[in-house]
C-alpha cells in the first residue's frame, strides 16, 4: 500500500539521522528533552559525549622523556662544558621560576642537546683527534647514561648516533680495550627507540635485530626478540607484509619463544587484515599459545582475533568468531567484555543479508539482557546498537526490508527506554 510504503521510507530515514546523530555525537535535543544527553545513562553504560581535548594517552619512557626534554633537569657530560659541575663532573641544569630565565634554560638546553650529539658524532668520525681522547673517556666511563642521553632527545638522529656509538664500542672491545661494555640491554634499548622515534621504525628495528644476529660479537636474548616482534606488532596497520615478517622472524629465532612472543604474533597476524590473518591468528591463538602459555591468553588478544573476524571477508567470518567467542569462555575460562560481543555483532552486521543482522540483532539483545541482570563488563555502547541500525536501515534502502525498517525503529525506540530509566535510576 502507498501509505504503508511512505510510512516505512520515513522510518528509514528517521533511524538514519538518528544514527548520524548519535555517531556524531549530536543528538541533544533531537528526539529527546533538550539539555539531555541520549543514552549515555547507567543502563546503557559509560557513553561519554562530552567533548575532550586533544590529550595525550599512555607513552613509552622514552615518548614520556621526549616530552620532558625541553624542561628537564638531565646529566651532561663534562666535555660539553655547558652549565656548572656537579660533584660527579656532569653539568646539571637548574630550573627558576622566572618565566623568562626558563625560556633562555629551555634554548641553552637544546644547544646542549645538539652540541653533544655533534661531538659524539665528530668523535665517532675521527678517534685519532686529542679532542676525541677526552670524548672517548667520558663516553667509556659512563655508556649507559650517553646512549640514554642521546635517545631521550626524542630525534630519529639521536638514536642513530647511540647505535653507532654502540658498534663503535664493539669494535674497541675487539680491539682489547677492557673500559668498552657495548652490553645486549643497551642495544636492546637502541632497538625500542628505532621503534618509537625512528621515521622507519619497523625497518630500523629489524636491521639492528639482523646486525646482532650475524654479528660474531653479539647475541640477541629472548627480550631483543620480542622488542621486534612487539614493533612489527605495533606497526601491523600500517606496514604492508609484517604479517609475513612477522612469521619469518617468529620461525627463525634463535631462542624458544615465550607467551609475549606467542602474544606479539597473534596481534600482528590479526591486525594486518590480510586475506587469511583472522584464520592464521586464531590457529596460532588456540594451538600454540593456549597450549604452551595458558597465561598469556588475555580478553585484550582474543578480542583482537574477534576483530580481525569482524573485518574479514570470509564467507564464514560471523561463525568463526561466534565459535571463538564461546571458546572464550568454555576452554580459556574468560569472561568477555563488551568489546568481545560488539566484534561479534559486527561480524554478522557486515555480511548485509537478513539471517546475518537479525543473528546480530538477537546477540545484541543478549547482550542487555546480561547488562540488566548485573554483568556490567558487557556493558552495550552506542556502537552495539549503531552498528545493528545501520545493518536494518541497508537492508530496507535495498528493498530486502520484510521488516528492517521496523526492526530498526524499535530499536532506537529501546535504546531510548533504557536511557529514561537509567536516569530515573
Amino acid at each position: 500500500m502507498p501509505g504503508a510504503q511512505i510510512s516505512s521510507r520515513f522510518l528509514v530515514v528517521l533511524v538514519s539521522i538518528g544514527i548520524y546523530c548519535i555517531s556524531n555525537k549530536s543528538c541533544d535535543g533531537f528526539l529527546m528533552p533538550h539539555n539531555t544527553i541520549p543514552f549515555s545513562v547507567k543502563s546503557i553504560g559509560p557513553i561519554d559525549f562530552t567533548p575532550t581535548t586533544g590529550t595525550r594517552g599512555s607513552t613509552s619512557p622514552i615518548e614520556r622523556d621526549h616530552n620532558n626534554v625541553r624542561c628537564r633537569t638531565s646529566f651532561i657530560p663534562s666535555w660539553l662544558n655547558v652549565g656548572a659541575e656537579s660533584d660527579d663532573g656532569f653539568s646539571v641544569a637548574t630550573v627558576t621560576g622566572d618565566e623568562e630565565s626558563e625560556e633562555r634554560e629551555r634554548d641553552e638546553n637544546n644547544d646542549s642537546d645538539e652540541d653533544m650529539v655533534s661531538r659524539i658524532e665528530k668523535y665517532l668520525s675521527d678517534s685519532s683527534s686529542e679532542e676525541a681522547s677526552v670524548v672517548s673517556d667520558d663516553i667509556l666511563d659512563e655508556t649507559e647514561r650517553v646512549v640514554s642521553d642521546l635517545i631521550s632527545l626524542g630525534s630519529q638522529r639521536g638514536v642513530t648516533t647511540a647505535e653507532k656509538l654502540l658498534w663503535h664500542l664493539v669494535e674497541e672491545k675487539e680491539r682489547g680495550n677492557e673500559r668498552a661494555h657495548p652490553t645486549i640491554d643497551l642495544f636492546n634499548t637502541v632497538l625500542y627507540a628505532h621503534a618509537t622515534l625512528s621515521s622507519t621504525p619497523v625497518d630500523s628495528a629489524l636491521s639492528l635485530l639482523t646486525h646482532l644476529e650475524t654479528h660474531p660479537s653479539t647475541t640477541p636474548t629472548l627480550h631483543t626478540y620480542n622488542t621486534a616482534l612487539s614493533t612489527l606488532s605495533h606497526h601491523s596497520r600500517r606496514y604492508r607484509f609484517a604479517d609475513k615478517k612477522a612469521m619469518r622472524l617468529f620461525e627463525t629465532m634463535s631462542l624458544p619463544p615465550d607467551g609475549t612472543s606467542y602474544t606479539h604474533l597473534v596481534t600482528t597476524l590479526a591486525r594486518s587484515r590480510g586475506r587469511g590473518a583472522a584464520a592464521r591468528a586464531t590457529k596460532i591463538l588456540k594451538e600454540s599459545l593456549f597450549r604452551s602459555h595458558p597465561s598469556n591468553v588475555t580478553v585484550a588478544t582474543v578480542n583482537t582475533v574477534l576483530t580481525a573476524w569482524s573485518k574479514s571477508d570470509e564467507p564464514d567470518a560471523p561463525d568463526r568468531a561466534a565459535e571463538l567467542l564461546g571458546w572464550m569462555s568454555s576452554s580459556v575460562n574468560l569472561v568477555p567484555d563488551a568489546v568481545s560481543f560488539t566484534a561479534v555483532i559486527d561480524a554478522f552486521c557486515q555480511r548485509k543479508d537478513w539471517r546475518s543482522v537479525t543473528r546480530g540483532e538477537g546477540m545484541l539483545n543478549e547482550v542487555i539482557s546480561l547488562y540488566l541482570s548485573g554483568e556490567s563488563d558487557v556493558a552495550p555502547d552506542k556502537f552495539c546498537f549503531t552498528i545493528v541500525m545501520s545493518a536494518y536501515c541497508k537492508l530496507a534502502r535495498r528493498g530486502r526490508s520484510r521488516d528492517a525498517a521496523k526492526r530498526a525503529g524499535r530499536l532506537l525506540a529501546r535504546m531510548e527506554r533504557l536511557s529514561e530509566e537509567g536516569r530515573e535510576g
